[in-house]
């Protein structure tokens, strides 16, 4: 079939790890479908690129703002041509869906939803203000996907009509980078994060953490890989215990992971969380917070789910970076296994025949 994938996250020079499990998708949908992506792009994230392939995969990038009212209605007007001649429009992650509010695409349509905030405006004021707009999007497309029963339950709150659930693609760990440099400095408790450098990801709640176990006697080093809007303040957080290099390459990642003795994630929600899995298959404990998915993914036998507290994280990351790595590898293979690329695609595969009928 022909399918054409609108999204507003995706990657580009300017930010390389900004929707990358959207690219992992589409990667993934292209091997038995063809597969065009329409970025819309925010001005923050436009490297000025406007066609592109990777891969089979024909990218279109268009640089507008969905979030304003002018870029909205620009979008509204120039993407039915961009769609023209495809058998289904699937949209991804919620800003996706803004162009198409008030009106559908004429193709059959699918959406799939990996905005975590779905679920957080669910229980806020805010989300009881625009909960008559939230319905009427999540209503409008033929299908809806969430990424997790998480995700699932937080959308079934606005939308009337069934949605699935297809998790992300789990793929196992890529080999680990000969090339790069060590990532951690010596005999330390040695603690991994990755993801964006935002609030949401908690990377001061990591770095008080390190504080608490070096205040404790238990000398530790934080390494976090990914950049973002507080990249420069973790950057000088703490230079002596915690190091910053930015985003890397995921061969990079595996290395650090290989290196590490514990991950920490310190978020406030996933509605997936890849990084997870993927800290679980290499053998990596896990000390999580937060709601969402992730939850459910750590045993006792391969991780911490914590409150959002310095204190309590670093106590976790003592305990759990004592845990068996053969164990912890088992509970990643089991979820790799769960979540591989085979049952991702037959699973979409039906979706579009079903929407198409």
């Amino acid at each position: 079939m022909q399918i054409v994938v609108v999204t507003t996250w995706f990657p580009t020079d300017r930010n390389p790890g900004a929707g990358s499990f959207i690219a992992r998708d589409v990667a993934a949908l292209s091997q038995d479908h063809d597969v065009r992506v329409v970025h819309l792009v925010p001005p923050e994230l436009d490297d000025g690129s406007r066609e592109r392939r990777i891969g089979s995969v024909r990218v279109r990038s268009v640089p507008v703002d969905v979030r304003t009212p002018r870029g909205l209605v620009s979008s509204m007007r120039g993407l039915p041509a961009l769609l023209a001649g495809s058998d289904v429009v699937h949209t991804m992650a919620a800003p996706g869906l803004l162009p198409f509010v008030v009106r559908k695409p004429s193709q059959p349509w699918v959406h799939t939803e990996h905005w975590s905030g779905i679920a957080n405006l669910r229980a806020s004021p805010k989300g009881r203000a625009v909960g008559p707009l939230i319905r009427r999007t999540f209503n409008a497309p033929g299908r809806v996907v969430a990424v997790s029963d998480y995700l699932a339950d937080a959308i079934r709150s606005y939308r009337t009509a069934p949605v699935d659930v297809v998790g992300n693609i789990v793929d196992l760990p890529d080999a680990v980078s000969t090339d790069s440099a060590p990532f951690f400095r010596g005999d330390r408790l040695k603690v991994l994060g990755v993801g964006t450098v935002n609030s949401n990801k908690g990377w001061r709640f990591a770095v008080e953490a390190i504080r608490e176990l070096q205040a404790s006697g238990v000398p530790a080093e934080l390494v976090w890989l990914g950049g973002g809007p507080e990249y420069d303040e973790l950057a000088a957080a703490d230079p002596e215990h915690v190091r910053a290099p930015g985003h890397v390459p995921a061969g990079a990642v595996a290395s650090a992971m290989a290196e590490a003795d514990v991950f920490v994630l310190p978020t406030v929600s996933e509605t997936f969380s890849l990084v997870t899995v993927e800290a679980l298959t290499a053998g990596l404990p896990v000390v999580a917070t937060g709601v969402g998915a992730h939850g459910a993914f750590l045993t006792p036998d391969s991780g911490r789910l914590v409150p959002r507290e310095p204190r309590a994280i670093a106590e976790a990351l003592r305990t759990a970076s004592a845990l068996d790595r053969t164990g912890v590898r088992a509970r990643g293979l089991e979820l790799a296994e769960r979540f591989d690329e085979s049952s991702f695609r037959r699973r979409y595969s039906t979706i579009y025949e079903e929407v198409v009928r």
